[in-house]
């Protein structure tokens, strides 16, 4: 299923890696608007018992089996795409809250990769923060409720 593009502003965009290419694996699978990782030399959608602390970005592009999923018909399919651009923080994206989350702007973000690589919570635990809330006050979100973060890159294991 191809993903969906959460990015609502461009405050002061970044990459690590603008032509990820090298830093994707052949068995690679992230969906646009997936919060992404370096992990092991490689960048891959956020899972659970991700931290946070080598945190990367959301991604731009679907990428699957580490190309990017192809807008061509079999006629056409021979066309090669090598760049693979890689995820940005710096921008504001609609991400899913964990539910009963209470929210004031300027919150700290912290993965909540057991839901699904795009969800988040207000709950630090032993997480880095990836983001500040940028919505309004919520004394409690309800099951699915997109809310809006400033992205932020984490310091990146091997960087």
């Amino acid at each position: 299923m191809a993903g969906k593009n959460r990015i609502t502003r461009t405050i002061r965009q970044v990459a690590v890696f603008e032509d990820a290419t090298n830093v994707i694996g052949s068995s690679t699978n992230i969906n646009q608007g997936d919060l992404c990782v370096f992990d092991s030399a490689l960048i891959r959608k956020v899972t659970t018992g991700d931290l946070g602390t080598n945190f990367v970005g959301i991604a731009r592009e679907d990428v699957v089996d580490g190309a990017l999923r192809t807008p061509y018909t079999d006629v056409d399919a021979k066309t090669k795409i090598t760049n693979i651009q890689g995820p940005v923080s710096g921008v504001v994206a609609k991400l899913v809250s964990k539910t009963a989350d209470p929210w004031t702007p300027g919150d700290q973000v912290y993965l909540n990769g057991a839901a699904g690589a795009y969800h988040v919570t207000s709950t630090a635990g032993t997480s880095t923060s990836i983001g500040i809330y940028q919505g309004p006050l919520i004394a409690s979100a309800v099951a699915g409720q997109e809310i809006e973060v400033l992205l932020l890159q984490t310091r990146a294991v091997g960087l």
